[in-house]
């Protein structure tokens, strides 16, 4: 989705009442043909739905703000916050560079990447909106402050996340979405994360599909990233840490991987494992428990020594 100004503006007028495009033409004190086009727009997105309602002699275009869960939770972000000027957050490339930082921590590149910005219009970017309590930075990484705009946060996610497909969706960047799906019968794309070790010398027994969109060949760096959006529980987390270790993926290209898929945490967490000291250690960006003995017998497994 492409936000621009004008949206915004039209937008925050729908949200107060309902209204006909007259109503909303006088208000934003716009021509009935350049605030067609902007509702026209607004419909497109999903923000902005409308309905007719008849009265004794006539039938009126009535539009009101819509049910998609990024369009409800833009209307509370902007009566939540009714002083702030979201046109100057949300329009054009800022907010792509906004979505991209949702979730972990990126550098510039990746941001820049994802966002279809150059580098120096993120380099320009980010100090801005770290100025206005929007993003933070730790060294060269940057995130999003969730803590300091929590009802953005939450657009921004639902905005991100959307989706009207039947599966269980685990990460989502505009058209390219990594999600688990119930029944085999039911897998689109292509198959990735733990339902592809076995392709490396490393046998998962899944219940589910973990399916990638849209279809193409995975990288077995790719495939590994995927899987540690799936591990929930101590046994997923050792055969990660096992895959990990066997195809020696502790490298440049596996971090930039990371950081893409929102995992860069997830990543550095799970490169200090075999070192921590604790028989049992809490991993917290798992939320879950390294247990190192039962790691140890399954990497034995499969062939990983001396862990």
């Amino acid at each position: 989705m492409n936000l621009t100004t004008p949206m915004l503006n039209i937008f925050k007028i729908a949200l107060h009442q309902h209204c006909t495009l007259q109503d909303i033409s006088k208000q934003a004190m716009k021509s009935i043909g350049w605030t067609s086009q902007v509702l026209g727009q607004l419909t497109d997105v999903g923000l902005i739905t409308s309905y007719f309602k008849a009265n004794i002699k006539s039938s009126r275009k009535i539009y009101k703000i819509a049910s998609t869960s990024y369009a409800m939770k833009l209307r509370d972000l902007i009566l939540s916050r009714p002083t702030i000027d979201f046109s100057s957050i949300l329009a054009g490339y800022r907010l792509k560079i906004l979505l991209s930082i949702l979730f972990d921590w990126k550098d510039y590149k990746t941001i820049a990447v994802m966002s279809g910005s150059s580098i120096e219009m993120v380099r320009h970017t980010l100090p801005r909106l770290r100025n206005r309590g929007l993003s933070m930075q730790r060294k060269k990484l940057h995130k999003f402050n969730e803590a300091a705009w929590p009802e953005l946060f939450e657009f921004l996610k639902e905005l991100r996340n959307y989706t009207d497909a039947n599966l269980y969706l685990l990460w989502k960047y505009y058209d390219e979405m990594i999600f688990i799906v119930d029944k085999e019968k039911l897998v689109t794309g292509e198959l990735t994360g733990f339902n592809r070790y076995k392709e490396y010398g490393i046998t998962v027994v899944n219940v589910t599909g973990c399916c990638y969109l849209p279809k193409r060949k995975l990288s077995k760096r790719e495939v590994f990233i995927h899987s540690l959006l799936q591990v929930n529980d101590p046994r997923t987390l050792h055969l990660a840490l096992t895959f990990y270790i066997k195809h020696k993926l502790d490298d440049t290209e596996t971090m930039k991987l990371a950081m893409r898929y929102d995992c860069y945490s997830r990543y550095e967490e799970l490169r200090q494992l075999p070192n921590v000291s604790l028989d049992i250690y809490p991993a917290k960006t798992f939320n879950t428990l390294f247990d190192k003995k039962d790691f140890k017998r399954i990497a034995n497994m499969y062939g990983v020594k001396n862990v």
